[in-house]
């Protein structure tokens, strides 16, 4: 056998040397002669016995990670109307500043209340601080 098939390699190096292309009906019969000599090993499909735990984690791994991701979505509110400024806080009603300490000498301070929905501005003014070098 060994001999027939170094025969049969000489024969197709002897071809191959030629350069030109076998037709069709002699190349298969010769290809599905070699195979048939070759062994081939014919292995019986082996059923894969750990697909759906597999499957089953992926598909646990995936609701858990979207669960989070909505959780998240969620709990971070509506997102800011410019960029990445926070939404302004509503400011309960009747909310004013009592008192305050600043802990500088200042000349005077504004209290300027908006609207119950609004802000409240301290603008302390003439304040000179001593580690201040400008």
């Amino acid at each position: 056998m060994k001999s027939q098939n170094l025969k049969s390699k000489i024969q197709n190096l002897k071809f191959l040397q030629a350069g030109q292309p076998r037709a069709a009906a002699e190349f298969w019969p010769d290809f599905r002669a070699r195979a048939a000599e070759l062994e081939q090993d014919s292995r019986e499909p082996v059923p894969n016995v750990l697909a759906w735990p597999r499957w089953a984690a992926a598909a646990a791994a995936v609701l858990l990670l979207s669960g989070l991701w909505l959780g998240w979505f969620i709990a971070s509110g509506p997102a800011a109307p410019h960029g990445n400024q926070p939404v302004p806080a509503k400011i309960a009603e009747g909310t004013r500043i009592k008192s305050f300490e600043v802990f500088v000498a200042y000349d005077g301070s504004v209290i300027m209340d908006g609207d119950p929905d609004a802000g409240t501005i301290l603008w302390v003014f003439g304040g000179e601080d001593e580690d201040d070098d400008i």
